[in-house]
């Protein structure tokens, strides 16, 4: 499957009050800074908080006068957190390494891939993000890439499964208005509260909702403005640009990042 073929599957099985929840979040989400021109107020309140909000009251309503909209009873389409009962069960959660599988091939295989993917998602979303600080900062990648293969190790060791840098969580810390690592490390700690004491109403949360604030973080990171620059820019810096884009939608990311790597490269030297 790729991207296209994604969405075109996804058809067979649509669902109204998802599609519904996610518009109405995007509606939300775009409207956010015209209504804060003229409510102040609002500006020191985040947009995402109230697009979850929102999608938590509408399907809850659809669940008493909409059946067929009601998400709650589909996993699919909801937050789906374990629910532990005791601090004995947390613990219990956490899986020790299969060490019989060290011997296995495969497993080395698939690590190898998923650490160039995950180093590639990593390295690129340091980029985005140092584009996106107000005060224009360069991240040391390396310092990145140690801390990711540190998180990894330990994760592994807990039963947990591989992790990354993602733009969405780094995007968020900088439109709220953080400047300092302090902000991810408390994104962390709070992340860690609500999953523990509130998987409950976490689960309440509709994934259409959090789909439209990835659709709409999307946009900011590629907005149309980017493609201008780059296509002002000349034809030697458009033509790898489109060749990346092109098969990381339709292919995969390392393949993308491979090949517009490689056509990148041919027009350098050429």
């Amino acid at each position: 499957e790729n991207t296209f073929t994604e969405i075109l599957a996804s058809f067979a099985t649509i669902k109204v009050g998802a599609v519904f929840i996610s518009i109405f979040g995007l509606l939300i989400l775009f409207s956010w800074t015209a209504l804060g021109n003229t409510f102040r107020w609002l500006n020191a309140l985040p947009a995402s908080l109230f697009v979850v909000l929102a999608g938590i009251g509408i399907n809850e309503l659809a669940g008493i006068y909409a059946p067929d909209w009601f998400l709650g009873d589909s996993k699919d389409h909801m937050v789906n957190l374990p629910i532990f009962a005791s601090s004995s069960e947390i613990w219990n959660g956490l899986v020790s390494p299969d060490w019989s599988f060290i011997t296995n091939p495969k497993v080395y295989s698939v690590a190898i891939t998923l650490a160039i993917v995950a180093s590639l998602e990593s390295l690129l979303s340091l980029e985005a993000t140092d584009s996106l600080d107000p005060l224009k900062r360069i991240s040391s990648p390396d310092r990145e890439l140690l801390a990711q293969g540190i998180g990894n190790i330990s994760s592994g060791l807990l039963g947990g499964i591989p992790i990354t840098s993602v733009i969405v969580r780094s995007s968020t810390n900088i439109y709220a208005g953080g400047k300092t690592r302090v902000s991810g490390f408390f994104h962390g700690v709070l992340l860690l509260v609500a999953v523990l004491a509130l998987p409950l109403y976490l689960n309440k949360i509709p994934l259409s909702c959090l789909a439209s604030i990835l659709l709409y973080t999307g946009y900011k990171l590629a907005h149309p403005k980017e493609f201008k620059k780059v296509f002002s820019e000349g034809w030697k810096q458009w033509v790898p640009f489109l060749v990346t884009v092109g098969v990381v939608v339709g292919v995969d990311l390392l393949w993308g990042i491979f090949i517009g790597t490689l056509v990148g490269l041919i027009f350098v030297v050429i």
